[in-house]
């Protein structure tokens, strides 16, 4: 064979392995391109580090853009977890589930797998505050103290006394906000991220149990004066009180959003009221007392009643959107992507159309006070009942 017919057959062969290659990247391309496409769009990675989502309260994620209103139906359980008491809602941040719960522990878990990370023995006697993320802290109330636990390993890190009862731990512009239900009334604590007291307010000498919301530098919060309870806004540099409004709010958080502040109360009604004045915006009359907190949305607010509606209402106007009697009695519900996630005292798990209230998925379990608030962050659903943690999301 002459040199030039071997150069000629030795250039097809390598022109037909470079062909071969290019077709075998396209056609990887191609399945590649169409697997992405079949699985949607990643997660959007996000935190729900506290009872609110935000210290404002507003309990809605506008982050979330796995579950969708035409997806969520196809919710099925990823794990589930027993402590040896009633747990707490739990929240979520940086891969992990954590929670407290009645039988004196706060759990770490991993929030993709369930699996346990760590749990701390802090003598917590109420799952109740929850637990606040931070500041690579996980803050929270038990056996009279205010704990620090690093986050990662669960070990405190710092402790201060704050009382036997307290209604709500908030983390606010790197600070800690703790409510206090005290034998003589009701205290107010702010703390620096390394434990430092800034001060101590002694406002009123009824006690309460209501937590608390911030935004734009003031602490909303439901106190009293002898037997009147009223709503509260106090500059988070301590007293003076800025406004009050006579709402029983008492037992729930309210939630501010777009310079409105908005409550449920024993009364039966769902106010929204200035933040800056405190002055009635609107109210709308309901079937029954509330005793949960609004999740809010730039357009609606989502609360339920004693008698088990729950209802959407215009935000701006108060106007019934829609009311759905189907749930029972409900705890303070979730909003993300179009849908309205909530707990509810028959022991079921609800997901709805936050557009129509249209049931979309339920989840029953067995338990004995009902399913907790619940919380939506990176395509997945997390909520208590009784002595157990559930993770929901779709197959994979």
């Amino acid at each position: 064979m002459s040199k030039s017919s071997s150069t000629s057959t030795g250039s097809r062969v390598f022109l037909a392995i470079v062909a071969a290659q290019l077709l075998t990247a396209m056609s990887f391309g191609q399945a590649a391109t169409e697997l992405s496409r079949s699985a949607g769009p990643p997660p959007t990675t996000t935190n729900w580090p506290q009872f609110g989502f935000t210290a404002a309260g507003s309990r809605y994620n506008p982050y979330e853009n796995v579950l969708t209103p035409s997806n969520v139906s196809g919710l099925t359980q990823n794990f589930s977890f027993t402590a040896g008491g009633y747990v707490s809602p739990p929240v979520v941040a940086a891969g992990t589930v954590f929670f407290d719960s009645d039988d004196g522990y706060v759990y770490a878990l991993n929030a993709a797998t369930g699996g346990l990370l760590w749990k701390s023995k802090l003598g917590v006697t109420s799952s109740q505050p929850l637990p606040v993320v931070g500041n690579g802290m996980v803050y929270v109330w038990g056996g009279f103290y205010l704990s620090a636990l690093d986050a990662r390993s669960g070990l405190t890190v710092w402790a201060n006394y704050v009382g036997a009862q307290v209604s709500s731990v908030v983390l606010y512009g790197g600070y800690v906000y703790v409510t206090a239900y005290a034998v003589a009334g009701y205290d107010l604590f702010k703390f620096s991220s390394n434990g430092t007291l800034i001060y101590e307010t002694f406002d009123f000498a009824t006690p309460s149990f209501s937590p608390a919301a911030i935004a734009k530098g003031e602490i909303y919060v439901g106190a009293a004066s002898g037997t009147a309870f009223d709503l509260v806004a106090i500059s988070v540099n301590g007293s003076p009180i800025v406004w009050q409004y006579p709402i029983s709010v008492q037992d729930v958080s309210p939630a501010v959003v777009n310079g409105v502040v908005y409550a449920g109360s024993s009364d039966s009604n769902v106010y929204a009221l200035n933040a800056a004045t405190g002055s009635l915006l609107w109210k709308y009359t309901t079937g029954g007392a509330i005793f949960n907190s609004p999740a809010v949305t730039g357009g609606a607010v989502y609360i339920g009643d004693s008698g088990g509606d729950l209802y959407a209402l215009n935000a701006k106007t108060g106007a019934l959107i829609w009311k759905t009697a189907s749930v029972g009695g409900v705890a303070a519900a979730a909003v993300a992507n179009g849908v309205v996630y909530v707990g509810s005292s028959n022991c079921s798990a609800y997901a709805l159309s936050a557009k129509t209230g249209a049931i979309l998925w339920q989840h029953a379990t067995s338990c004995p006070q009902g399913v907790s608030s619940p919380v939506v962050v990176n395509g997945v659903l997390y909520f208590s009942a009784g002595n157990n943690l559930y993770a929901f999301g779709l197959p994979h």
